[in-house]
């Protein structure tokens, strides 16, 4: 683990009864970088983010956040810390405007300790969420419900609510999961636009090989539930293993 890691696991194993889902897999991400994780159907990564996020505990091993251990603690305690996990589903209020999902996000974060504050006085708080929309492109949709918009957008709403509680690390699990071509696009633009950020961490795993290619700094390939190896996209592209036991299972 280098200096700089701002996420690390070491030995984190998950089983299922008899089945290892995750097995011995030590790990790090530096602060600022955008890793991802690859891997066949089955190879464990969505067990492997699940774990780390708090979704569920690991079996053994260790998951330190910020130098603090938080293999025993839960999602939310873990949210609170700065490590936030967007989902393979889409997770918003459908029934709420794409401003009032945004800005529930950002007054969450606001008003941790001071559950009485007024919501029309908390500046700071539409400021941020004003800032958001505009920094995604959102500002057009800020009146839409939520369950109105198109999957893409719906998809870009998330990232909001994530960049609305300021995290360290944010784990953008399959992001562009039956997006279309144009959607696709979009989301890798935003993602390259919050990625510049050196203030904020992103680890990413998806199906779509190309994607991960223009979008990350490094990447990890899990076989098995385990490390095969990693590198930059350049590296894992040419290697030989990863040709064998990833693209040519797709």
């Amino acid at each position: 683990m280098s200096d700089s890691a701002v996420l690390h696991t070491e030995d984190l194993t998950k089983k299922f009864g008899e089945l290892v889902a995750v097995d011995g897999v030590s790990w790090s991400v530096d602060a600022g970088a955008t890793k991802a994780i690859i891997g066949p159907n089955g190879a464990g990564k969505s067990t492997f983010f699940n774990l780390v996020s708090g979704v569920l505990s690991p079996t053994s091993g260790n998951v330190s956040f910020n130098g603090e251990p938080i293999a025993s603690k839960k999602e939310h305690e873990i949210a609170r810390l700065g490590l936030i996990k967007t989902f393979q589903q889409t997770n918003i209020y459908e029934e709420s405007t794409v401003f009032e999902n945004i800005r529930i996000a950002a007054q969450m974060k606001e008003t941790t300790f001071n559950m009485w504050a007024r919501a029309d006085s908390l500046t700071s708080v539409t400021e941020r969420t004003e800032e958001i929309l505009s920094r995604l492109g959102l500002d057009a949709e800020r009146d839409r419900t939520a369950s109105d918009l198109p999957h893409g957008l719906q998809r870009k709403v998330e990232v909001g609510i994530a960049l609305a509680t300021e995290p360290d690390v944010i784990l953008f699990d399959e992001p562009i999961a039956g997006m279309s071509e144009e959607g696709r696009h979009e989301m890798l633009e935003v993602l390259s636009e919050i990625s510049a950020d050196p203030s904020l961490t992103i680890v990413i795993t998806e199906h779509d090989f190309d994607f991960i290619m223009d979008i990350a700094d490094e990447v990890t390939v899990l076989h098995q539930g385990a490390v095969l190896t990693e590198g930059t996209p350049d590296e894992i592209t040419k290697n030989d293993q990863v040709q064998e036991v990833y693209l040519g299972g797709e």
